[in-house]
């Protein structure tokens, strides 16, 4: 019986004259290998676990990025302006350090007071993110 050699995508094959196909032997001992790490892994212990994150339920709220302005703690903002506001506190919190000084050098006028207070209210009126944050 005369056989043909043909090279398919991964495996060579030989095809008799009655177009009937037989695996080469090294694919054959591939295909064995292959089925037995397969049952070597099934039922020794592993766990799988599928986490799907698709939105099915209600969504976050996920606070972008905003530029020029900083991240900061709602509840601290507030406290700070209320209470240390002459001062500045809240706004070297807020990371704006040259306003900060500039409460600090006229904190005897009581005027940074004044406005501290008012952007005291305002921070309240601000929606906070998921976190409690808002951007100053």
């Amino acid at each position: 019986m005369q056989y043909q050699l043909v090279n398919t995508d991964n495996n060579q094959e030989f095809i008799n004259q009655f177009g009937i196909a037989k695996l080469n032997a090294t694919n054959k001992a591939r295909e064995e290998k292959a089925r037995a790490e397969e049952e070597k892994n099934k039922g020794n212990g592993n766990i799988n676990i599928n986490i799907d994150n698709s939105s099915k339920g209600p969504q976050q709220q996920v606070a972008a990025y905003v530029p020029g302005k900083k991240r900061v703690s709602k509840l601290t903002y507030v406290l700070l302006a209320f209470f240390l506001g002459g001062l500045g506190a809240h706004k070297f919190y807020s990371g704006k350090t040259l306003m900060g000084v500039l409460y600090l050098v006229f904190c005897w006028t009581y005027i940074p007071a004044l406005i501290a207070l008012v952007e005291g209210i305002i921070a309240i009126t601000k929606k906070a993110d998921a976190d409690g944050c808002i951007y100053m």
